[in-house]
């Protein structure tokens, strides 16, 4: 390959041995590879977080579906007992007697 010197090819080298890079631009990279490490756990966390707000919300949607089927019984059970009554009305005695 052009460029290379001889030995050098499909070998890496970490950036202390490499003499032929310029100082500040190895320090730039490093402060990259710095800056990525940090984005990676901020994206971690981030992750984290949401999965938690998932679970809440699963948790959330669960409770309203059994408080809405509860309060469906409830209501089911105040029209059974009103039509009772209305019997109870008509006929002069209760259901249970007749």
């Amino acid at each position: 390959m052009r460029g290379r010197r001889e030995g050098e090819q499909g070998m890496t080298y970490p950036l202390e041995m490499r003499s032929d890079l310029p100082m500040n631009f190895s320090s730039t990279l490093q402060r990259i590879v710095q800056q990525l490490d940090v984005l990676t756990q901020t994206v971690s966390v981030l992750e984290e977080r949401l999965t938690l707000t998932e679970d809440k919300l699963k948790e959330c949607l669960f409770n309203q579906s059994q408080i809405l089927l509860q309060m469906r019984g409830e209501e089911k059970d105040r029209r059974i007992e009103r039509v009772e009554e209305e019997r109870e009305g008509e006929s002069g005695s209760p259901v249970a007697s007749a």
